[in-house]
């Protein structure tokens, strides 16, 4: 897989996961928990990249 494979799928996980976690609290998705999904997805597609090669 490559480098945009990881990234994508990391950033819909983290969504997914803490869309459903919000639901249960019932609030909404906010600016900040995207860009902290963006910024997670990028550091482990990298690290990943790296370690597989």
């Amino acid at each position: 897989m490559t480098f945009l494979m990881y990234f994508v799928i990391f950033f819909v996980v983290f969504m997914v996961v803490k869309g459903v976690l919000n639901l249960f609290k019932g609030q909404k998705m906010d600016r900040i928990t995207v860009i902290g999904g963006l910024v997670l997805a990028l550091i482990y597609s990298i690290i990943l990249s790296i370690v597989k090669g």
